[in-house]
């Protein structure tokens, strides 16, 4: 195992600067609470000793992160981080923001592996791949438009489409799924995700009718472990845990109660790369399946995710939330989706290159 999480937590911060950015969307984000077409986040630049690092964090997903901008710009004004090492500092900060925790430590691994002259993937222990297969997603709405999406998604090569459902009415999000399946074919690999959407009589009903459908996954169907129990106890389709699967503790929980059959793990929620790592460990220790997830964001953030997925041995993860974000209105890249993976980034550190104009939004006083 790599020494890189230690080296970037040894550095020692000197400058911290942040832009606040949006990221214009093709066709809006359709999620079980909220619906969008800008993406809002917070690019962030952290100066150390001869190098400097940069992360990406969403400021406007607080439906799944409990988060907004102001939380995670007064605990980074607010915590003491200057001429502290990123351990201090993200110690510091956990207690206040995991996405200014996420953003410090991102940017500190990014440094430490451009120092290194290395990506970052491989200085995490990860192999020396070209290419991580990801998924496309089906958001919310009719039937015709399920069946469009997957259409779109087999043609441009994906072999795993994610569909959105949770939705009041069982049976029409079946009907959704079943769409995709006669359009995708029995070869693609069908996942949903219910955000919680459901009741256990309704979580039950959708896992028995999706199971019919070859549905690989049902995640985090119900809300709380107790619930999620029920539902897996049912049987039917195998239920993935996401908004309660935070952290090494929550997974250990979950897999003590025999909750769920798998995790979806996040980087916004653990906080750091030393908890995600944590995280993974437990939950293979369990024997449960892990998938890596992220907020939908720019192309610097979908880098980060996927040199983590490659760094933990992660084979499933969500890589591609900048597909509705057009190269040109992003302020990082080049990151590329061929035949339904993302090419992994090859350069330093994080392999993509920021592209920023503006001056910063803040920075943090010397």
């Amino acid at each position: 195992m790599s020494a890189v999480p230690d080296e970037a937590g040894a550095l020692v911060l000197q400058g911290l600067r942040w832009w606040s950015v949006r990221h214009p969307l093709r066709r809006p984000l359709a999620h079980a609470s909220v619906t969008t077409s800008t993406l809002q986040a917070l690019v962030v630049r952290a100066d150390f000793a001869g190098v400097s690092g940069w992360a990406e964090v969403r400021t406007d997903g607080g439906y799944a992160t409990g988060e907004d901008a102001a939380v995670v710009l007064t605990a980074l004004t607010g915590t003491p981080l200057l001429g502290r090492t990123v351990q201090q500092g993200t110690a510091g900060l956990l207690p206040r923001s995991r996405l200014a925790a996420m953003a410090l430590d991102v940017a500190a691994h990014d440094a430490a592996a451009r120092l290194a002259g290395r990506p970052l993937h491989r200085l995490l222990g990860g192999p020396p791949t070209s290419r991580l297969a990801t998924h496309a997603q089906v958001p919310f709405g009719t039937v015709e438009e399920a069946g469009v999406r997957a259409r779109e998604a087999v043609g441009a090569g994906f072999t795993r489409i994610k569909i959105r459902v949770g939705g009041p009415d069982v049976g029409h999000d079946v009907a959704r799924v079943a769409a995709v399946r006669a359009t995708a074919g029995d070869g693609v690999e069908l996942l949903t995700d219910a955000n919680a959407g459901w009741d256990v009589p309704r979580a039950v009903e959708a896992a028995r009718r999706l199971a019919a459908l070859g549905v690989s996954w049902l995640e985090q169907p119900v809300s709380g472990v107790a619930d999620l129990a029920r539902v897996s106890a049912a049987g039917g389709v195998p239920v993935r845990a996401d908004e309660s699967a935070r952290d090494a503790r929550a997974v250990a929980d979950l897999a003590a109660a025999g909750a769920v059959q798998g995790v979806h793990l996040k980087l916004e929620k653990c906080g750091t790369v030393a908890a995600l790592r944590a995280a993974v460990s437990a939950a293979r220790s369990a024997g449960l399946s892990v998938a890596l997830g992220q907020m939908d964001q720019g192309r610097l953030g979908c880098a980060a995710t996927t040199a983590l997925a490659v760094g933990l041995g992660v084979e499933e993860a969500e890589l591609w939330g900048c597909a509705d974000i057009d190269a040109a209105d992003d302020v990082a890249g080049p990151l590329t989706l061929l035949d339904g993976a993302v090419l992994v980034p090859q350069g330093p550190g994080l392999g993509v290159e920021t592209t920023l104009t503006a001056p910063p939004s803040g920075a943090l006083p010397r």
